[in-house]
């Protein structure tokens, strides 16, 4: 470390240090402890226009003059909450996410409901890219109690991701979604679907999505054995030349 220092200087030195120092920071330390908000709003706040919105995951109305451009009008947004994992390889991964809607103050999100709920990692934020794992999910719901007043319902959303499946170290991307069954009006079907496929019976939503950062670990646990061509430590290497005959200088005689 001290060598690679020496080796800069100016204003070169101050950012190369500083990136150095983080890659050996992640390598060698415990990975950070994973944090989670512990509730996941159903609906964010409605956001006035004069700043970002810490969530979209609901609906969002702009007062106008802000983050949409226009001046005096509104603005519908739904989209995920963005929430990033750092996990540690081989270790069994639990998180628990607590679901309440205070629109609905009973609302109940669990399987028993009609609720399915589903999240996958992919090496990228595609759907069709290559899976690298995927969550088992249990839900429980919670009902308000009447003797509180303002208490809401909670649906806890477990994911789970057991060690023999926490196999591969890197970034990657994940999120979750549910599929419940459909509440609304009827609404005419579009002109490209044909019959029996209308109305429809269930609804999906993505409720959070974001990066998981899987560390590398050094303890060795039953689910991660070496490749089977890796060699012991200290296994003395004989590289040979196939096909011809090498003289003391390293070329052919």
């Amino acid at each position: 470390m001290s060598s690679y220092i020496a080796a800069r200087f100016g204003q070169d030195t101050a950012p190369r240090i500083a990136a150095t120092a983080t890659v050996l920071m992640e390598a060698s330390e415990l990975a950070p402890i994973p944090t989670y908000q512990p509730i996941i709003p159903f609906y964010p706040s409605i956001i006035d226009g004069s700043g970002g919105s810490s969530g979209g995951n609901g609906n969002g109305l702009d007062a106008g003059g802000g983050s949409n451009g226009l001046t005096g009008e509104t603005a519908w947004k739904q989209y995920p909450d963005r929430f990033d994992i750092y996990v540690y390889q081989g270790d069994d991964v639990q998180i628990p996410l607590y679901f309440q809607n205070p629109v609905e103050p009973d609302s109940d999100m669990s399987t028993d409901a009609g609720y399915v709920w589903k999240s996958q990692v992919r090496y990228f934020h595609r759907y069709y890219s290559q899976r690298v794992s995927e969550f088992t999910i249990t839900t429980e719901y919670t009902p308000p109690d009447t003797e509180i007043e303002g208490d809401l319902g909670t649906t806890l959303v477990s994911l789970y991701m057991p060690r023999f499946a926490n196999r591969y170290t890197g970034v990657y991307s994940w999120d979750l979604q549910s599929t419940s069954p459909f509440e609304g009006p009827e609404y005419p079907p579009p002109e490209h679907l044909g019959d029996g496929t209308w109305p429809l019976t269930d609804q999906l939503r993505t409720w959070l999505y974001g990066r998981i950062y899987i560390v590398p670990r050094v303890t060795t646990t039953d689910y991660l054995p070496l490749p089977p061509n890796a060699y012991p430590n200290g296994t003395p290497i004989v590289v040979t030349y196939a096909g011809g005959t090498a003289g003391p200088n390293g070329r052919v005689p």
